[in-house]
């Protein structure tokens, strides 16, 4: 799957690297199985907590935000996001 542009229009996240081989992050042995929605949630929380813990300065909170843009599927993302801005996301950060 070629990438058409940057999926960011934030300049830390374009020029984080997160060093990874491939196009895709590496496998997490917490999320065996071929579902991914758990590692989607799961990077989408720790990307909110790091930036909320860290700042909004500390670009390695990114790597979070790369894994997650990948596992989830764009309605998810979305939703999630829109709650997130709502205030109403179903997790506690």
């Amino acid at each position: 799957m070629a990438s058409a542009g940057p999926i960011s229009d934030d300049p830390a996240y374009n020029s984080y690297d997160p060093g990874w081989t491939s196009n895709s992050p590496p496998f997490d042995a917490r999320y065996p199985h071929q579902n991914q929605m758990t590692n989607c949630i799961r990077n989408f929380m720790d990307y909110h907590r790091c930036k909320q813990i860290k700042g909004e300065d500390y670009v390695n909170c990114n790597y979070f935000k790369k894994v997650y843009i990948r596992k989830c599927n764009p309605t998810t993302l979305e939703k999630m996001e829109e709650q997130m801005e709502n205030g109403i996301f179903q997790y506690r950060l």
